[in-house]
């Protein structure tokens, strides 16, 4: 474990240092998706939607390598030593968890309303919803100011309590060839739909069935399953983030002295320390060994 040295000295020495943004704590490997996600968007032709699978257990947390990647894709984890946290590319952030039914057609339904709240408040006025499409949501107050150049990056999180092995790939399908078929103005921005399916641990039974679902998907890519964050990519964050690192201290002992020696750990326990370490740096504390 560790804690952290307030004295005035080492205030003042921390003042020097930039802010570091808290999303940076996302960047804790995830390597594999990180390089599957930009090679989809670097070497495939370009299309205003494009669709992502992610999968893996619910400590792994999806909700923020969702974010990673939207911040990587954006430039936003550029440029952050010089303080310049603008890249000129806007991104909106927006995720849903639709309430399960084991009707396709109603299921579908409520997916396509949560998705239009997000964007449209009066939601109710858009009947049929079955007829609507993802030109709908170009008009939104949400999206004003948002160009060409721009992204949308939608989460659909799909876990234990909203699955069902036949109804939800039907209705992911259904938004995929169906809400989301409809040509798009060169001048609106891309929009990604991440469909985030997680599990809790023990139940390999969800976990098997996504498999089987993602493998037989419509389209868009799969990205590697998720896995906890081994202790070698732990000392490689450090790395990056030298102004983190105690003065006399290795990446590898710093990362031993936040975590303790762990061979691997969960992703949602790692980002929250990691959350933690940049807080108080930007306090002006700093991290000091026992």
């Amino acid at each position: 474990m560790f804690h952290l040295d307030g004295s005035e000295m080492y205030r003042r020495k921390a003042s020097t240092h930039t802010a570091l943004p808290a999303y940076h704590a996302y960047t804790c490997d995830r390597v594999e998706q990180n390089e599957a996600f930009q090679m989809a968007w670097y070497t495939q032709p370009p299309e205003k939607t494009r669709f992502f699978y992610m999968l893996g257990d619910a400590e792994q947390s999806q909700n923020s390598l969702f974010q990673r990647l939207g911040y990587e894709l954006g430039g936003h984890l550029l440029g952050w030593e010089q303080g310049n946290f603008d890249p000129g590319v806007q991104i909106r952030f927006m995720g849903l968890k639709p309430q399960v039914s084991a009707n396709p057609v109603l299921y579908h339904i409520n997916v396509v309303r949560e998705l239009l709240a997000k964007f449209i408040p009066q939601v109710n006025a858009m009947q049929p919803i079955q007829q609507r499409k993802l030109t709908d949501v170009l008009s939104s107050n949400h999206l004003q100011g948002l160009g060409s150049n721009d992204f949308v990056f939608i989460l659909l999180t799909i876990d234990d309590y909203n699955w069902n092995e036949h109804a939800t790939p039907a209705v992911v399908r259904s938004l995929v060839e169906g809400f989301c078929n409809c040509p798009m103005p060169d001048a609106s921005p891309t929009f990604f739909f991440f469909f985030g399916i997680e599990y809790r641990k023990e139940n390999q039974t969800v976990r098997q069935q996504a498999q089987h679902a993602i493998e037989n998907r419509a389209k868009g890519e799969a990205l590697p399953e998720l896995a906890p964050v081994s202790a070698d990519f732990l000392a490689e964050w450090f790395s990056r983030y030298r102004v983190l690192v105690p003065a006399g201290k290795t990446p590898d002992e710093t990362a031993r002295i936040v975590f303790g020696d762990i061979a691997s750990m969960d992703m949602l326990d790692v980002e929250t320390r990691l959350q933690q370490i940049i807080e108080d740096h930007n306090k002006g504390l700093v991290i000091r060994a026992k």
